[in-house]
C-alpha cells in the first residue's frame, strides 16, 4: 500500500473529509488530494502531527513492514557479533554503520557500535605512538556521544543499562567523574536486578535455573571484585601490598574451586588462566621457583580447557550448577587465552626459570592451542 492510499484509508476510517484534514494541519485540500494520489509528499514536519492524528506510528504512516524491518536489524546485529566477538571490530563496524545508514535511528545498531568502539577504544590505548592515543581519544569520544544519544531517545531498559556501563567507563578515562558518578548512582540496586527477582518470582524447573544463574552471576561479579584488587588511597598510597594482593588471588582461586568442586569451571577457566598467570609472576619475582612454575602449569591448564569450552560447551556435574551448560564462546586473537599466557611469559620476572624443564614444557603445551582462532 503506498503512502497515499494509506493517508486515504486513515482519514476515511477516521470519518474526515479531506478539507477537514487540511483545515487541522494548516495545509490546502489540494494538498491533501496529492499527497492520497501520490502526486505529492507532505513536509518531513508534518509526518509525525498527521501520525498522532490519527493515532499510529510514523512507520505505520509511511508503510513501513514493522516485522520485515526487525528481523533485518536482527540480521545485521548477529552477522556483526559473529565478527566482534572473534576480535574483527573493524569489520564489525563496517556491518554496523551501513545498517545504520539504513536505520538511522536504531538505537540497538546504535548499541551495538557503541560495544565495537569501546573495544576499539581498549585496543588503542595499548598503542604507546601518539596515533594510538589519537586514536583512542576518537574512540572514547565515539563510545560518548552514541552513548548519550542512547540515553537521549532510547526506552529499552536493556539498551540504556548497556550505554550507562560504558559511558561510565569513558567519562572516568576522559576526567569526567562527576557525570560519571552521576550515571553509576542512577542505576538500580543490585539486589533489583533481574536475576534476583527472575529467581524470586518463577516456579518449578525454570526458577531452579534462574536461581543457578543468580548464583553464577553473584560469582561473577565476585571474581571480578576479587581480579583487580589494588586501589591507591587518597594518601596516594596503594590499599594492598604485594604480598597481600598475591593473598586476595589466591583467595579468589579457592572460592572458585569450592563453588566447582568437580573442577567444571566453563567460563571460569579463562579467568582462572589469567589469576594464576598473575600468581606466577608474584612467585617468579619472590624467587619462589616451585610455585612460579606450579601457577604457570596451571595457567596453561586453564587457559586450554577454555579453548576447549569455546568449542564444545559442556554441562556442569557440580552440585550448585548441575545440568548447567554455559553458552558457546567464541574466540579472536585479541582474546586467545594461550596466547595471552605466552605473551605473560615472555616478560623479565621469569629469566630466573625460562631455562627450566618445566616452563620449557608450558610453552610448548600452549604453543600448540596460541593460534587457533586467530584473526
Amino acid at each position: 500500500m503506498s503512502f497515499g492510499q494509506i493517508i486515504k484509508k486513515l482519514r476515511r476510517e477516521a470519518d474526515m473529509t479531506q478539507e477537514k484534514l487540511a483545515e487541522l494541519l494548516s495545509v490546502s485540500a489540494q494538498a491533501v488530494s496529492r499527497w492520497e494520489t501520490d502526486s505529492a509528499m507532505p513536509d518531513v514536519s508534518l509526518i509525525v502531527p498527521l501520525a498522532n492524528l490519527f493515532h499510529v506510528t510514523t512507520d505505520h504512516l509511511l508503510g513501513v513492514d514493522i516485522s520485515k524491518r526487525e528481523q533485518i536489524i536482527g540480521d545485521i546485529r548477529k552477522k556483526a557479533d559473529g565478527y566482534s566477538s572473534r576480535g574483527y571490530y573493524t569489520e564489525a563496524r563496517g556491518i554496523l554503520e551501513d545498517g545504520l545508514r539504513q536505520y538511522p535511528e536504531n538505537y540497538a545498531l546504535m548499541h551495538d557500535l557503541m560495544y565495537v568502539a569501546d573495544s576499539q577504544y581498549d585496543q588503542a590505548k595499548q598503542q604507546e605512538d601518539e596515533n594510538g592515543h589519537a586514536l583512542a581519544e576518537e574512540y572514547r569520544n565515539e563510545v560518548i556521544r552514541l552513548g548519550e544519544s542512547i540515553l537521549a531517545g532510547c526506552t529499552d531498559d536493556l539498551l540504556r543499562h548497556g550505554a550507562v556501563q560504558l559511558l561510565c567507563y569513558a567519562y572516568k578515562d576522559a576526567g569526567n567523574k562527576e557525570r560519571a558518578l552521576k550515571l553509576a548512582e542512577s542505576m538500580p540496586y543490585m539486589c533489583v536486578s533481574r536475576e534476583f527477582l527472575l529467581s524470586a518470582v518463577k516456579d518449578g524447573t525454570e526458577r531452579f535455573q534462574a536461581k543457578q544463574r543468580e548464583i553464577h552471576t553473584l560469582i561473577q561479579f565476585l571474581d571480578n571484585a576479587m581480579s583487580f584488587p589494588n586501589v591507591k588511597l587518597d594518601s596516594g598510597e596503594f590499599a594492598y601490598t604485594d604480598e597481600m594482593q598475591a593473598a586476595i588471588r589466591e583467595k579468589s582461586v579457592a572460592m572458585l574451586h569450592l563453588m566447582f568442586e568437580n573442577g567444571d569451571f566453563g567460563f571460569f577457566h579463562s579467568s582462572l588462566s589469567y589469576t594464576h598467570t598473575l600468581l606466577a609472576e608474584y612467585y617468579a619475582g619472590t624467587g619462589e621457583t616451585e610455585k612460579a612454575l606450579d601457577r604457570l602449569q596451571k595457567a596453561a591448564f586453564h587457559a586450554i580447557r577454555f579453548l576447549d569450552q569455546c568449542e564444545s560447551p559442556k554441562e556442569h556435574t557440580s552440585v550448585l550448577f548441575i545440568g548447567w551448560k554455559d553458552g558457546a564462546f567464541s574466540t579472536g586473537d585479541t582474546d586467545n587465552t594461550a596466547a595471552e599466557v605466552l605473551s605473560a611469559m615472555e616478560e623479565n620476572v621469569f629469566d630466573g626459570i625460562r631455562s627450566t624443564e618445566a616452563f620449557t614444557s608450558v610453552k610448548g603445551e600452549l604453543a600448540a592451542y596460541a593460534g587457533k582462532w586467530n584473526v
